[in-house]
C-alpha cells in the first residue's frame, strides 16, 4: 500500500477506537522505514520492520518514553493496521522475521490503484460514519 491509503486507514482506525489520531498515523507509515533503508541488512523490503515482534518492541518503547497507556494502545494499532494491510499485498510481510518467511494474502499488489482506491474509500466511509455518530450523539444530548 502506499503512504497515503496507511495514513488514511490509521485515521479511520483511530477514530473508530478512539485512539491518539497522530499517534495511530505515525505508527501506521512506520513500518515502511525500510523503503529509505533497503542497503542496511536486516532491513530487508517488508521483512524486520513489517514484524509482529518489533512491533510489540516500539510499543513498548513507545509506553515507556510516554507513560500513557493511550500511546500504547494507539501506536500499537497503528503499527497493525499497516500489517493488515500489507498482508493483502501479493509481495508479503515477514510476520514473524526472522523465523518464518514472508505471508500474503495475495488480494492486489501494492502499487494497485484499485487496491489502494478501495481501501482509501471504505476508510472514509468509516471516518465519515464515525464522525457522523458522533454528531447525531451530540444532537441527542440537547433532545
Amino acid at each position: 500500500m502506499i503512504a497515503l491509503t496507511h495514513l488514511v486507514f490509521g485515521l479511520a482506525v483511530g477514530k473508530i477506537f478512539d485512539l491518539r489520531i497522530g499517534t495511530v498515523m505515525i505508527f501506521a507509515v512506520l513500518p515502511d522505514i525500510d523503503r529509505i533503508f533497503l542497503f542496511a541488512y536486516p532491513l530487508v523490503r517488508n521483512g524486520i520492520s513489517h514484524s509482529v515482534v518489533l512491533g510489540i518492541g516500539i510499543t513498548v518503547l513507545a509506553y515507556v518514553v510516554s507513560q500513557r497507556l493511550s500511546t500504547a494502545k494507539s501506536s500499537v494499532a497503528g503499527y497493525l493496521s499497516h500489517l493488515g494491510l500489507d498482508l493483502l499485498c501479493f509481495r508479503g510481510i515477514a510476520v514473524l522475521y526472522p523465523a518464518t518467511g514472508f505471508y500474503s494474502v495475495g488480494v492486489f499488489s501494492e502499487t494497485s490503484f484499485l487496491g489502494n482506491l478501495s481501501v482509501l474509500s471504505v476508510s472514509l466511509m468509516l471516518i465519515v460514519f464515525e464522525s457522523h455518530t458522533e454528531v447525531l450523539d451530540w444532537i441527542k444530548k440537547f433532545s
